[in-house]
Parts: C-alpha cells; sequence; structure tokens
C-alpha cells in the first residue's frame, strides 16, 4: 500500500526548527524530501547539542527520512542544478528572512517559470508582507511580539516563554496542512501551484484561545495567570503526596463531583462555589480547597479516583517518565533510528495514524551531501563524468 505522499518530490531549503518540522512530516508521510545543505558543514542544527561521534540529537530528530544534497550556491552551476531540480519537483519549502531566497534567484517567481504546477511554501518570522516583515526572528522573539508570552508566567513576575519553540513548530504543522491543499487545489484545478506565505507571528495569534475575542467583546486583557484558565476553576497544578497533578473542571456537573470526591460535599450547591462564574471570583480559595485534599494523597491514588469518575487529570512526568511510558509504546512514539555515526538513537515517532496508508519504516538522517551523487546523477541523470567535474569545481 503507497503512503499518502508518495511520488510527491519536495525541495527544502529549510534550516533550524520552523520549516525543517514541516518537511520531517512530509518525508514521515511518504514524500521524498531533498534537503539543499552547504557543502561540508551543512545545516546549522547539525552541531546543536546533543551531540554524541558528530551527529546532532536534534538535527537527527527534525531531518530523519530526508536525503541531502550538498551545494555551493554561490556558484552558477549549482544554481542551474537547482533550477533543473525545481522542473521535477512538486513543492518547495524555505525559511529564510524575507528577501534572501530572491537574491539568489530562487524565489517563487523564478521557479514557476520554470514549473508552473510548483507549491512554493515560504515560512518566516513576520510574514513576507506588512511593516514587521523585515525584522529578524527567533521563536523567542515572535512569542514576545505575538502576545503568548504576556499570558505565560506568574503575576509581579517577568513573563515568561512557553517550554518550548511552539511558534515554530506550530508554523511546521500549519504548512503542511497548506500545502496538503495545495496539493488538492492543483489537482483539481489542472495543475495550477501558488505561492504560500506563512508566518509564525501569525500562527502564534491563533494560540491566544479566546483572548483576542474577550479583549473585544470586553476590552479585558488576559495577565498573567499561571496554570490558571480565564473560563475554568479549579484549573490549575496541585501538589500530591508524592509530586504534582493538573486538575480541571469545566462543567458545574464536574464540580458537584469533585466536591464529593474531596469530601467536602456542602461546597455542591454552595452558592459561592457552585457556579464556574463563582469559582472564577474565588480562583485562590478553589485552589486551596484542592490542594488541601490532593497533598493528602499520591498522584496515582488520584488518578485512579479521577478516571472511576470520569474526571480529567493527569500527572505531571518528566521526559524520562515519558521515554519509559508504557502508553508512549503502545502509542508508537518512540521511535529508534539507527544513524551512521552515532547508532542506535531514539527519537519522538509520527503522530499521524492511518487506517489504510500507515507510515512505513522512518529512515535516519543523512551525513552532509550523502545523497548529491545520487540526485545529481540519478535524479537529473548526469553522467559519473559530469559529476567528476562538479566535485573538481567545488560545486559540490
Amino acid at each position: 500500500m503507497p503512503e499518502v505522499l508518495e511520488g510527491i518530490k519536495v525541495l527544502d531549503f529549510t534550516r533550524v526548527i520552523a520549516g525543517t518540522f514541516c518537511t520531517m512530516y512530509m518525508a514521515d508521510l511518504g514524500a521524498e524530501v531533498y534537503k539543499v545543505e552547504l557543502p561540508g558543514f551543512g545545516e546549522v542544527m547539525r552541531v546543536q547539542p546533543p551531540v554524541k561521534n558528530g551527529e546532532s540529537g536534534f538535527f537527527i530528530t527534525l531531518n530523519r527520512g530526508k536525503k541531502s544534497i550538498a551545494l555551493n550556491l554561490k556558484n552558477e552551476k549549482a544554481k542551474e542544478i537547482i533550477n533543473k531540480l525545481v522542473a521535477k519537483v512538486d513543492v518547495v519549502v524555505e525559511n529564510f528572512k524575507p528577501g534572501v531566497m530572491k537574491k539568489l534567484g530562487f524565489d517563487y517567481d523564478a521557479f514557476c517559470k520554470i514549473n508552473p504546477r510548483i507549491i512554493y511554501g515560504s515560512i518566516s518570522g513576520y510574514g513576507q508582507t506588512g511593516p514587521l516583515s523585515d525584522l529578524p526572528s527567533y521563536d523567542l522573539c515572535i512569542q514576545a511580539m505575538c502576545g503568548l508570552m504576556s499570558m505565560n508566567g506568574y503575576p509581579d513576575k517577568p513573563p515568561l516563554r512557553i517550554g518550548n519553540s511552539i511558534t515554530d513548530y506550530m508554523s511546521g504543522v500549519l504548512m503542511v496542512v497548506a500545502i496538503l491543499g495545495a496539493l488538492r487545489h492543483r489537482d483539481s484545478h489542472g495543475g495550477e501551484g501558488q505561492y504560500i506565505d506563512l508566518a509564525m507571528y501569525d500562527a502564534g495569534m491563533t494560540m491566544l484561545e479566546n483572548s483576542i475575542s474577550r479583549y473585544n467583546l470586553t476590552r479585558e486583557i488576559g495577565g498573567l495567570i499561571g496554570s490558571h484558565h480565564p473560563s475554568a476553576s479549579p484549573h490549575n497544578v496541585y501538589k500530591t503526596a508524592d509530586g504534582f497533578v493538573t486538575i480541571i473542571i469545566i462543567e458545574d456537573n464536574g464540580w458537584k463531583k469533585l466536591a464529593r470526591i474531596i469530601d467536602r460535599p456542602e461546597l455542591a450547591d454552595d452558592p459561592e462555589f457552585c457556579t464556574i462564574v463563582e469559582r472564577l471570583s474565588r480562583v485562590e480559595e478553589v485552589d486551596q480547597i484542592v490542594e488541601s485534599w490532593s497533598s493528602t494523597k499520591t498522584s496515582a491514588e488520584i488518578m485512579a479516583i479521577f478516571k472511576e469518575e470520569g474526571l480529567a487529570c493527569g500527572t505531571v512526568h518528566n521526559v524520562a517518565e515519558v521515554s519509559e511510558s508504557a502508553h508512549s509504546k503502545a502509542r508508537g512514539m518512540l521511535l529508534e533510528v539507527n544513524q551512521s555515526k552515532m547508532g542506535p538513537v531514539t527519537i519522538p515517532g509520527c503522530p499521524i495514524n492511518y487506517s489504510k496508508t500507515p507510515v512505513k519504516e522512518i529512515k535516519p538522517a543523512p551525513l552532509v551531501g550523502e545523497h548529491t551523487k545520487e540526485i545529481i546523477c540519478e535524479v537529473l541523470g548526469y553522467s559519473d563524468e559530469e559529476y567528476g567535474k562538479l566535485v573538481d569545481d567545488g560545486i559540490v
């Protein structure tokens, strides 16, 4: 059974996280991804810790299953190779600062003249248009600028970055969605390709939950509320006898159950607590009530009680516990790949599970330029002699 993207070829100019996360998923789903890198050094993430035997675990996770072609893009012969590849691929993805690809002669306008069917996706910090479009950016900057950081942290403390590069990852996922939509459009509209402009800033704004609607309806500006939520109480991390759990109640009948569980049945119909509006006006008091109970139980005991009652709860796990989790293993989310230098290494698996077209075995990440000859000779049809000349001239 073919994979969903089998036969789709991707020319990958991405680096760091956002773009590479997008093309990682495309490779997982069966696309053939040609990652363009600098000869010798390769992509910057190849040296990001953790590194073992010259290979980066970070790079391996984001670039598994891709093929690396190393080219000196300052050379016209290298640009000629890129243009020949453009004629044969379906998708181009890049995440440089706006204007960089145009200076190289690799922008959408140039590529669609070669291949009108091309789908060209650009991920950037602030997008290709708008007053901020020329600003350099990383996830930390975007989290600050798009409003996410203003919601993360605790009162009377500096705002905090969300614990991972969340706007990078969300942008990568959204670009996959956009490309799949563009491929569907191409199939149904006579082979028409198109350009996709996706900004990390825009992706970040989509994660503000109800803050924008709340502001526009009430002029209320959300602030630093820790693990609380503006629409639910209790909604926090609570101490247990041996760790921490999260407890969330969003419906009033859930509160009635919780009141019984914590041996405070009188709270079920107490007018100061029985509705979400009243509980939100007494968040700290609600937290004290819940934690006075949770701190007397182990996390496992609380999880068992809440499961029995059909209420949401979660133990706070560290990465070691997640890595050893029976559930993680049962879901196939611990993937072992055998890297040529590092040997066996465990990375997160693919979370997409198709019933008819399952994801096949995921291959290791490539060494720098590992597939250069294969791509140039087998895909483009260069002879061994022509390839040897490219090597001699420092082009590959």
